[in-house]
């Protein structure tokens, strides 16, 4: 599984990307629409995953801060959904500071 949440960091990083080139492009005068048709089959097919599907694929990852990222991405957009995944945030939240405990102790060391 994280194998698909890193080719999905890589297409989106792709995307931003050669919207930036293309806006520097823009903003220079040029006129040049190399590949616009492919970058927007990208973000279409990247925003057709619902986000709430990836928070919980990442969350059983035990990805807690790409889980807590697509929920929060998931609740932007279906602010009734908050009182239905109010749980899953709180659940996401501990398992999160959990880590980080664990992390800082060895640290300690």
């Amino acid at each position: 599984m994280e194998t698909i949440f890193t080719a999905m960091d890589h297409f989106t990083a792709w995307a931003n990307g050669e919207n930036t080139a293309a806006a520097v492009r823009e903003a220079k005068g040029q006129t040049q629409k190399d590949n616009f048709e492919e970058v927007e089959e990208v973000i279409k097919f990247l925003d057709s995953i619902p986000k709430d599907v990836l928070a919980l694929s990442a969350f059983r990852c035990q990805a807690y801060t790409r889980s807590l990222m697509y929920l929060e991405s998931f609740l932007s957009t279906n602010l009734d959904a908050l009182q239905k995944n109010l749980g899953f945030l709180q659940e996401a939240i501990v398992m999160l500071q959990l880590v980080m405990s664990v992390q800082s102790s060895w640290k300690m060391k």
